[in-house]
């Protein structure tokens, strides 16, 4: 972890701003409760009473705050002994559906090549195929991305031969003139022997978690499903929102939206998001210090995405 962030520039200031490990870790402890009964409290439930299906909601909107521990956790945040740091974010993960590490890895190549030609789904080269560009911006948008870090369980899975060579292949397709970079740092995260290992562990905690699940569920199994697509929509949806029309090439960049302190504080200030790229070593609770102004309304600017994508140098 000290690599990674030394990678991507944590600012001296982390070391003036403490923590929350106390409030981090007591708000970890409830989203895993409500994580869990989504999957095995609710299906003892519902085969009673049709009623409970109602209590869904809460897990589903839930999905944004138990995010942004993980998010935490990613950035060695979530509590300063890196031990609790690392087992909090572990557990988050296995209950979110993907291993800690894997989107560790996901998030830090996102700092690495924010805007780059790797990292912009929203624009699109003059001359790429229209409507193959937007089947695969609003299938991202809408479910895409979640669905990828599920698969991704299986992913890991995979022998160390195959998946060394698909990570190149991954690399070639998305990387461009970034390709050996890229497939640099995916070994780097993905393939060293602790973190694959960690990897594969938590993959075969989350396959038999949600088989349990889906064993629970029964012939109530929609619920089930219904609550991973309400989980995937808000996941995919608010990714790439603090950086939908932005400008190509500024890879320290992102938008800080206004959203009302009570909601901001649900989702851990994930609303400040130009500041956390520009200060990634910062706490979610040192945030609204630091921010230098607010780039516009929260709901408007997420919703904008629903315009589709861009072609490079339209904002």
């Amino acid at each position: 972890m000290l690599m990674g962030m030394a990678i991507f520039g944590a600012p001296a200031a982390r070391r003036r701003s403490p923590i929350p490990g106390r409030l981090n870790l007591t708000l970890a402890g409830a989203a895993l409760l409500i994580g869990t009964y989504a999957l095995v409290g609710a299906p003892l439930l519902i085969h009673r009473d049709a009623v409970w299906t109602w209590t869904l909601l809460v897990p589903v909107l839930a999905t944004p705050g138990h995010w942004a521990l993980i998010h935490e956790a990613v950035h060695g945040l979530l509590h300063r002994h890196s031990g609790l740091n690392e087992c909090a974010g572990r557990l988050l993960g296995i209950v979110f559906g993907a291993p800690l590490q894997l989107l560790r890895c996901g998030h830090l190549l996102h700092h690495r090549f924010n805007r780059s030609e790797v990292d912009r789904p929203d624009l699109y080269e003059p001359g790429q195929r229209r409507p193959a560009v937007w089947l695969c911006y609003y299938w991202g948008l809408l479910q895409g991305l979640y669905v990828a870090e599920l698969l991704g369980n299986l992913l890991v899975l995979l022998p160390d031969r195959p998946l060394r060579a698909l990570l190149g292949r991954i690399a070639r397709h998305k990387g461009g003139t970034e390709a050996p970079t890229l497939q640099r740092l995916l070994e780097h995260h993905l393939l060293a022997e602790r973190r694959l290992r960690q990897m594969r562990h938590d993959a075969a905690s989350i396959i038999v978690l949600y088989a349990a699940a889906a064993a629970l569920y029964g012939d109530a199994w929609p619920w089930l499903l219904a609550v991973l697509a309400g989980r995937g929509l808000l996941v995919s949806f608010l990714d790439n929102a603090y950086h939908y029309a932005t400008a190509a090439g500024v890879r320290v960049s992102g938008h800080d939206l206004r959203l009302a302190r009570p909601l901001a504080r649900l989702v851990l200030n994930a609303n400040l998001h130009g500041t956390h790229h520009r200060h990634p070593g910062l706490p979610w609770t040192a945030l609204p210090a630091a921010v230098e102004g607010h780039t516009g309304p929260y709901l408007r600017t997420v919703l904008r995405q629903l315009r589709g994508p861009l072609p490079v140098g339209k904002r």
